[in-house]
């Protein structure tokens, strides 16, 4: 969070945008080096190596490079490819696409069922990059969208977020970014949307 995002961004263990309703704060996957360690041992991947793709926003070199040094120390090679957000894209969208690896943002909607259909949902939307085809993610993501009563809509999208970050891990959720806008000092009524949505209708300046 430091190195990418120069502080402006938090911790994230859910992939849910921590302002959206539905977010919990869950304990996600604990950062333990000498358990990963013994992972890599155990499963024979020391000495192999992997490819990573990412667009070459300045962040996500940051991070591709920060992971790549980090496996490094466990004795596996990550070669990186950059390139810009349009054919990062467009690779990702490619049919049967076969990317081992990649870093990429989700920008989500305004409702919860937006933010895990279509990346999550085997027959979800557009932005179905993640490849992920399982039958109880989606009806868990479905019965989520279909009930009526919140709480129990609450406790499916709990139990999503859960899955999804300790079990499941087909997205490995890293940081959110901290929205911050310049603005001048009499300027007063910015709203700042979780989905870069901005409302400017109440936004006002005092003119002395």
């Amino acid at each position: 969070v430091i190195a990418a995002w120069d502080g402006y961004a938090h911790v994230s263990t859910s992939i849910m945008c921590r302002d959206m309703e539905y977010y919990v704060d869950i304990d996600g996957i604990p950062y333990d080096p000498e358990k990963a360690k013994g992972m890599f041992e155990e499963l024979g991947v020391v000495g192999t190596s992997v490819n990573l793709i990412t667009s070459d926003a300045a962040h996500r070199v940051k991070m591709a490079e920060n992971f790549q040094a980090q496996m490094a120390k466990y004795g596996i090679t990550v070669n990186v490819e950059f390139m810009q957000q349009a054919a990062l894209i467009e690779r990702l969208s490619a049919p049967n696409n076969a990317e081992e690896m990649f870093v990429l943002s989700w920008t989500p909607g305004k409702n919860a069922d937006y933010m895990f259909r279509n990346p999550i949902h085997s027959k979800g939307g557009r932005s179905f990059y993640s490849n992920i085809n399982d039958p109880e993610i989606d009806a868990l993501i479905d019965k989520a969208a279909a009930e009526l009563d919140k709480t129990k809509r609450a406790e499916l999208y709990e139990e999503l977020q859960i899955r999804l970050t300790t079990e499941v891990i087909n997205w490995i959720p890293v940081a959110q970014a901290t929205l911050t806008m310049g603005a001048h000092k009499d300027v007063n009524g910015i709203l700042l949307h979780p989905a870069l949505v901005h409302q400017f209708r109440t936004v006002e300046r005092i003119i002395e």
